[in-house]
């Protein structure tokens, strides 16, 4: 690995993680996407979300998220592979927490994800051009 892609992986890292400290708040998270990003959700294998540019994206994930009081996301094992200077792909592992209502009770549910992204570097900067999150494992007490 050479020291441009050392630097790289640590910028792509700091970018999954701001986007990780923003989960919610869809108007900051697509600040890191670009303008053609696709996003799409799967829980299970069934596709439940797909946003296909930015225009969609605040809207989609604010109502993908509407039930969500809070949440909580840790990010763990993170792969990247460069493709060229200004592409890589990344495979993410997280634990995410939302809190959600139901009959009036707080009720907690501990998701198992890993997303598989796909990086740009534009203008210096790197971004996510496509996201697939897959909820492998949700458990609710």
């Amino acid at each position: 690995m050479t020291q441009e892609q050392i630097s790289d992986t640590l910028e792509i890292q700091r970018l999954v993680g701001k986007i990780s400290n923003l989960e919610g708040n869809s108007a900051e998270q697509k600040k890191f996407f670009t303008r053609d990003a696709q996003l799409r959700v799967y829980l299970g294998d069934e596709m439940v979300l797909e946003i296909r540019g930015l225009a969609k994206f605040e809207d989609g994930l604010k109502s993908f998220n509407s039930v969500i009081k809070r949440v909580h996301c840790m990010n763990g094992q993170h792969v990247i592979d460069f493709l060229t200077k200004e592409t890589a792909t990344g495979l993410l592992f997280c634990r995410a927490v939302h809190i959600t209502e139901e009959d009036g009770k707080e009720v907690v549910t501990d998701h198992c994800i890993y997303h598989e992204d796909i990086y740009q570097n534009k203008n210096g900067n790197w971004l996510i051009k496509a996201r697939d999150s897959h909820y492998i494992i949700s458990i609710k007490p």
